[in-house]
């Protein structure tokens, strides 16, 4: 136990200041019961003040206390132990940093494609987000489903439609992925569309900006027939000439469906009826340019053994520094 306590690291040291907290109390009270003291003479003091019923309880209460903010100094200060990886032992993580950018368009709301039929927990969350499953409702929980999967990989994500936002710069720790996937809503983005080529330009450049040479991105969209342009296809050939593999999980169909409007009936164009239909053909062009995949969600485990196990993961990433690296079990 003692050999594990002086290999002990601190992510952040300076929160570690949190445990003087109690100290300056007690320098406080004290301070305090000295004027008290001198309030009045000592033969006199009883009658003046009840000492014993304010320091009734006090020492428990200030031992609890104390306590308190020794445990929040210590688990702000990110107590973490090294994991020592040596050339030619394996690397317990990938390292490899994926941004994934997640359409949250109009196109996004439209209910051809059911949730995962294979977890009760993720049909109890498309009851709770949404009255009727749609591709956004889907689109999220494959992501859900996504983060077992990961090993270690640092994962970012960028929300679009007429724009592209970023909601999470690229973060190892899969509890702030989740709850960002939770913050998911179409009303993120205010500019109406489906400009695919802002977002992948957007991501390109965390990406770029990002630790390491090691890098992918995942797009998760509808894939539809009306977002592809020619700023789309150059946004391609940027990710290509870059050497960025874009992996892409089509969320809808190809037969389409009716594109609902947040005020109620369906989106029309020249008084007939918007069907939004995936270009799968297109889209599994653009991945394949790139060294990537295209997958289609579809239940059970064919998309992400397609697009993760057979694709993400199997990228090369960075290569350990030689000598003795740490990665941190936090």
């Amino acid at each position: 136990m003692i050999e594990h306590l002086l290999h002990l690291h601190w992510r952040e040291p300076l929160w570690l200041g949190l445990a003087a907290v109690p100290l300056l109390f007690v320098w406080w009270r004290s301070r305090r019961r000295a004027r008290l003291l001198r309030y009045a003479d000592a033969e006199l003091l009883p009658w003046a003040a009840s000492l014993s019923a304010a320091q009734a309880g006090a020492w428990p209460r200030a031992l609890v206390h104390a306590l308190a903010w020794l445990l929040l100094a210590l688990a702000a200060a990110g107590p973490r132990m090294p994991l020592d990886v040596r050339d030619g032992q394996p690397v317990p993580r990938h390292l490899l940093t994926v941004m994934v950018v997640l359409d949250v368009s109009a196109s996004m709301r439209a209910s051809d494609i059911a949730p995962r039929g294979d977890s009760d927990f993720l049909r109890a969350e498309a009851r709770e987000k949404s009255n009727a499953p749609d591709r956004l409702t889907r689109a999220r929980l494959e992501l859900l489903d996504w983060l077992p999967r990961l090993q270690g990989e640092r994962v970012g994500l960028i929300v679009y439609a007429g724009e592209a936002g970023v909601l999470l710069p690229p973060t190892d720790d899969p509890v702030l992925l989740q709850r960002a996937l939770d913050q998911v809503d179409p009303r993120l983005i205010e500019a109406q569309g489906t400009h695919v080529a802002v977002a992948l330009d957007l991501a390109r450049a965390q990406l770029a900006s990002a630790p390491g040479q090691a890098k992918a991105l995942l797009l998760v969209t509808d894939a539809e027939a009306d977002s592809l342009d020619e700023a789309a296809q150059a946004a391609v050939e940027a990710l290509r000439q870059a050497r960025l593999p874009l992996f892409v999980l089509g969320i809808g169909s190809e037969a389409g469906a009716p594109v609902p409007l947040p005020d109620g009936g369906y989106a029309e164009q020249d008084g007939v009826q918007v069907q939004s239909r995936m270009a799968a053909s297109t889209y599994r062009q653009w991945a394949q340019t790139t060294g990537g995949r295209f997958a289609v969600a579809s239940d059970g485990e064919a998309d992400w053994s397609a697009l993760h196990d057979r694709g993400i993961a199997g990228l090369p990433g960075d290569p350990v520094a030689p000598g003795v690296s740490a990665a941190w079990r936090e």
